[in-house]
């Protein structure tokens, strides 16, 4: 395929899933394993980007959490 003449909206996802800053970790956890992804978008109210939150950034909040440290999230 000649990717000379390509655009980003041939590939892009439509409709992606997203989520919010106010959405309990847990259920971003279920909806990355739900979907298989390691990255999803984070929007603000108005549903523009606000960040990216990966599996891994979850993982280490909850390290954190059950160890009783930091429980922020970067």
């Amino acid at each position: 395929e000649d990717l000379t003449h390509a655009r980003m909206s041939d590939y892009m996802t439509t409709n992606p899933v997203t989520l919010k800053a106010e959405m309990p970790v847990v259920e971003a956890l279920h909806l990355m394993s739900l979907h298989g992804f390691r990255h999803l978008p984070l929007v603000d109210d108005e549903g523009r980007p606000a960040g990216v939150i990966s599996s891994r950034d979850v993982v280490e909040y909850l390290n954190r959490s059950l160890s009783g440290g930091d429980n922020g999230l970067r």
